[in-house]
């Protein structure tokens, strides 16, 4: 049978990185994680005795961290150097839980795969986010995700923008569903941080492009004011009390129509600082209205 090794990054997600670890790795080869620098006992954790006998091995890597234009595929790409050019490769997000059983038949889905002259296998997105007001948004969708298990070749890297591409130098590209389904976990206070992170790093449409406006414009109000990565800043913002300057940023692009630049209206003064939005100034993301939609079809079903 061809080795399985489960990859995956993680950066300050120590519950999930580990209830994912202790769902996948039984039923793998190998398990390669990267390790961008975290704090939350994330690493002590990948240093110890349950991690070993999980066969984790793990990097820890802070040289895409921080930069302007960080380039998410150049993360990626330390892990597949960790696996090496044989077998398959599962990728798994450290908010993306792939069903039981689907971990339980892995090494059937890829021997029936070979036999079919396939090298690609996709599984179907079951979204569960929970929202701040206590709903829950779950829906099994019609999207199939591509490389979250693949065939290595030779050459094998990950490409393009932050939802990167997967280019496999001689690969035959013959992709199949199979019939299971990936829970993809989020929450509302996530995906607006989340969001943040790919405003500072990568601008518009979670694109690496550095000629936006905005964004230069952004970066120059954020290094005028002595902060030069993301990580940092989000500690000034959790502590509260911003420039004034930076809060009237928040301000003026909180209803923008890139969602990567409304985050930081969303994260600042609705998650972590509400009693600062001392005008009780909203907008359309906390509208719930797609959410509640859904739930009430659900309910007149």
């Amino acid at each position: 049978m061809p080795k399985i090794t489960f990859c995956s990054v993680v950066l300050n997600r120590l519950e999930e990185i580990r209830a994912l670890c202790k769902r996948v790795s039984p039923f793998v080869d190998r398990t390669c994680i990267l390790d961008g620098g975290s704090e939350d006992g994330t690493i002590e954790w990948l240093q110890s005795e349950e991690a070993k006998n999980l066969k984790i091995e793990f990097k820890v890597s802070k040289q895409y961290r921080y930069a302007y234009g960080n380039h998410t595929p150049n993360e990626r790409n330390q892990y597949l150097e960790m696996a090496g050019n044989d077998g398959w490769i599962l990728v798994l997000d450290s908010d993306e839980f792939l069903e039981e059983e689907a971990c339980k038949n892995l090494s059937t889905l890829i021997e029936k795969a070979e036999a079919q002259n396939i090298d690609g296998l996709m599984f179907k997105a079951h979204d569960l986010w929970s929202y701040e007001d206590g709903q829950v948004y779950d829906n099994v969708s019609n999207y199939y995700h591509h490389s979250m298990l693949f065939k290595m070749y030779p050459g094998t890297k990950y490409q393009g923008h932050t939802h990167a591409g997967i280019a496999r130098p001689g690969a035959m590209n013959r992709w199949a569903k199979t019939q299971y389904e990936y829970l993809h976990i989020k929450t509302e206070r996530a995906m607006w941080r989340n969001s943040t992170y790919l405003w500072w790093t990568t601008a518009k449409n979670a694109d690496n492009v550095t000629d936006t406006p905005e964004w230069l414009q952004f970066h120059e109000l954020m290094r005028r004011h002595g902060y030069v990565d993301w990580h940092e800043f989000r500690k000034v913002m959790e502590a509260g009390n911003l420039d004034p300057e930076i809060k009237k940023w928040f301000i003026e692009n909180k209803d923008n129509d890139n969602p990567e630049m409304r985050a930081w209206f969303m994260h600042y003064f609705i998650f972590l600082w509400p009693q600062e939005n001392t005008e009780k100034i909203s907008n359309r993301d906390r509208q719930w209205d797609y959410v509640a939609q859904c739930q009430l079809k659900k309910l007149q079903q």
